[in-house]
């Protein structure tokens, strides 16, 4: 069989190819003699201050980040029509920038990418940027209720905030906080309350002239919160007494206190209606025999009372004063040691051999007391699991006497095996 031999001459009689060479050498003569062109791209205008004289300055862009710019580029049609936002650097002049406030700035254009276009122009060529310095402060909040009326027998007590939340740290452009002079919660109650009640307050933030601050410059601050509760609390106002309390005592003052005097005997409290109802007395700390002595008799305390409680009189503190008079003081070499509440299978042993005790009471009885009358009580019933050396608290005791005790804390050392 015959085989057809590849012609170009034959390949130039098929007018389907002639066409298509054609076509293709009259693009390419097109591109190539075709006239430039321009378009205009939108680009957003993003100013970065790192590592400039503004950013080490702590200026920052309050307004004018963002705003478009139409960038025209000029080249070839099919070079242009793929330019993309991307392509296109914007770049600002910061240098004449050294303190806060608004600045025009010149913008200019730069082709950041490989394509083969020109930038014409920039519309606008200059824009306006305002600077400013970032700033915080921190602001009590003030509370106020209008229109509170509380029930027959009652009291209204001074709005507060529900939390502990009391001041509020805003930041934001220094020239607009340097304005605010206070921020505020006020509620409108104008009702008659009969327990303590809360509302939900939008804050108010007050320029130093006592104007409200703008739409505008509220935008420009940044708050960790924009309402707070505030809470109207109905007191009720109650005397009650102040009760004087005894710790450590032997077991004659536990029948027959010893006499005492206090600043306050009882107390005008108010407070809400919630706790007052229930509010009886005032508990004091208890008086430790082991730290009262005939020398140390004087004792002050702090006065606590239940959260939502105050003293009408503003009292603080109150003293107590036990009668010493006829108490006195010795001092006893105890040698005498007993154990109670030995664990099973256990044994003890007192390292200590002798103890010196301040031994107080009743002048009589000191006057007479001898070392033998008395002896030291140790309690183990929390040594189950332990051995070896250990010291541990004792409690003067007398099978004669029951009204005296020991000034201060008294140790002995044992041995349990």
């Amino acid at each position: 069989m015959k085989k057809n031999k590849f012609s170009l001459n034959n390949l130039f009689k098929d007018n389907r190819v002639v066409f298509v060479i054609a076509l293709v050498a009259s693009i390419a003569i097109w591109i190539a003699v075709s006239p430039n062109r321009s378009i205009s791209v939108p680009v957003s205008l993003n100013i970065d201050t790192a590592n400039t004289a503004v950013g080490e300055l702590g200026l920052e862009i309050l307004e004018g980040q963002g705003q478009k710019i139409d960038v025209e580029v000029e080249g070839k049609w099919y070079v242009i029509s793929e330019v993309q936002e991307t392509d296109i650097k914007l770049n600002v002049a910061l240098n004449d920038i050294t303190k806060a406030g608004e600045y025009e700035l010149h913008v200019s254009a730069t082709n950041q990418s490989n394509a083969d276009f020109n930038i014409v122009r920039v519309t606008p060529e200059t824009v306006k940027v305002k600077f400013d310095y970032i700033y915080t402060r921190s602001f009590k909040i003030d509370v106020r209720a209008n229109g509170v009326k509380a029930a027959e027998g009652l009291i209204a007590g001074s709005p507060v905030l529900s939390t502990n939340e009391t001041n509020i740290e805003i930041t934001g452009p220094k020239s607009v906080v340097e304005t605010i002079g206070s921020v505020s919660a006020e509620v409108d109650v104008n009702a008659t309350l009969r327990s303590s009640t809360s509302y939900t307050s939008k804050l108010n933030i007050f320029k130093t002239d006592g104007e409200l601050l703008t739409s505008e410059e509220m935008a420009t601050l940044t708050l960790p919160f924009t309402e707070v509760n505030v809470t109207i609390p109905i007191n009720r106002s109650k005397t009650v007494p102040v009760n004087v309390n005894f710790s450590n005592q032997p077991a004659y003052y536990q029948q027959n206190a010893l006499p005492y005097t206090s600043s306050i005997s009882e107390i005008n409290l108010i407070g809400t209606t919630e706790v007052m109802d229930t509010l009886d007395s005032i508990e004091l700390d208890p008086i430790d025999f082991l730290e009262l002595g005939p020398d140390n008799n004087v004792f002050q305390f702090d006065l606590k009372l239940p959260s939502g409680v105050r003293s009408v009189d503003d009292i603080d503190q109150i003293t107590v004063t036990v009668d010493t008079s006829g108490i006195a003081s010795t001092t006893l070499d105890v040698s005498i040691f007993q154990a109670v509440n030995m664990p099973a299978g256990k044994t003890v042993s007192v390292v200590t051999s002798r103890k010196s005790v301040v031994v107080v009471g009743p002048s009589d009885v000191i006057s007479s007391l001898a070392a033998e009358d008395v002896y030291l009580e140790y309690d183990l019933s929390n040594t189950a699991n332990s051995t070896g050396e250990m010291v541990v608290d004792a409690t003067l005791k007398s099978d004669r006497y029951d009204s005296i005790w020991s000034y201060g804390k008294v140790e002995v050392q044992i041995r349990l095996s």
